[in-house]
């Protein structure tokens, strides 16, 4: 039996704050028994997370969508992007949906100041592991009960902490072997599926993509710094 695992620890960009996944990891889990749990299946919350590697954190703030049965999820991010101000932030939106085409919609930006990657990839549920984890104890999280469940593979060490519902307090990813690691809390649940409309493609995406290019209007001359 074999898994797609998502490496959802996400790298830092030369940006200063637009990350993407490290893409998924086909997992061999022959020697694992399915005697997890299955989260709940449809459900939102309020994020906030750290991501990254020990030396360089990046946190971030946001709203995750998340519907298993529909194969498909959403996470609309607030991260801080220092690069030119320490009071700037980026918006993004990452929608992944198990279709063919290109599944993977990122947005960058706000209202009409958007931009659009789209790409194919395998689509990686994160939570799809549960199934093979082992329970490993209880947490209060803001005064809610949860039990941990955990599963170590090879490319991944994973944890979370469920509710009796089964919707999610905590999770964390780290990378063996490297300083890679991610960190959410969840809160502000709903249960139960969100409005069609949440998982349409951002206009960019939708509309737009691929991007129009820039008119040419001649050359112009740069001052090029590297810090």
């Amino acid at each position: 039996m074999y898994l797609t695992v998502a490496a959802s620890v996400l790298a830092q960009s030369t940006l200063g704050g637009w990350s993407r996944p490290l893409g998924p990891a086909l997992v061999d889990l022959s020697d694992f028994s399915r005697t997890g749990i299955q989260v709940a299946p449809q459900w939102s919350a309020t994020v906030h997370g750290l991501r990254g590697t020990t030396k360089l954190m990046s946190v971030y703030d946001g709203e995750m969508y998340y519907d298993s049965i529909n194969q498909r999820s959403k996470q609309a991010l607030v991260t801080p992007f220092t690069l030119f101000s320490d009071h700037d932030v980026l918006h993004s939106e990452t929608l992944a949906k198990n279709q063919s085409g290109l599944n993977i919609n990122m947005t960058l930006g706000q209202g009409t100041d958007t931009v659009c990657k789209a790409m194919q990839e395998p689509y990686s549920d994160m939570f799809q592991w549960t199934q093979y984890a082992q329970r490993n104890g209880t947490l209060v999280v803001h005064g809610q009960t949860c039990d941990v469940w955990a599963l170590a593979v090879k490319t991944s060490t994973l944890s979370t902490c469920l509710r009796a519902d089964g919707v999610p307090l905590l999770y964390n990813q780290t990378v063996p072997g490297t300083l890679q690691q991610m960190s959410i809390e969840f809160s502000n649940h709903t249960v139960g599926p969100a409005p069609e409309s949440v998982f349409a493609p951002s206009d960019a995406c939708g509309h737009h993509y691929p991007t129009t290019p820039c008119a040419a209007k001649g050359k112009a001359t740069l001052d090029v710094y590297r810090i």
